[in-house]
């Protein structure tokens, strides 16, 4: 009897692991400025938006975040500002 199980989805956009350094430059490459660092999380903010809207990146000296986490910041850049995923992957690159 065949498998009823679905093949694997591919994800549609390639995301890679990133540095928390690396992906704030990435975000003020894109327009967000880093307004507070608490820790070892830098919060950034889209110029012209409430406090509210602040992007949360944790940067813990070299270690990569993961891609799904990298990919949740961009979401959350998406939401604030309209970013585009391939706008912010040639950023972070």
């Amino acid at each position: 009897m065949p498998s009823k199980r679905k093949p694997p989805r591919k994800r549609r956009v390639d995301w890679p692991s990133a540095s928390g350094r690396d992906i704030v430059k990435a975000l003020q490459k894109c327009g967000y400025e880093l307004t507070k660092v608490a820790g070892s999380h830098h919060f950034l903010e889209y110029p012209d938006r409430d406090e509210f809207d602040a992007i949360q990146v944790p940067v813990h000296g070299s270690e990569e975040l993961p891609y799904f986490r990298v990919k949740d910041i961009w979401k959350q850049a998406h939401e604030i500002s309209g970013l585009s995923a391939e706008e912010f992957l040639k950023a972070l690159k």
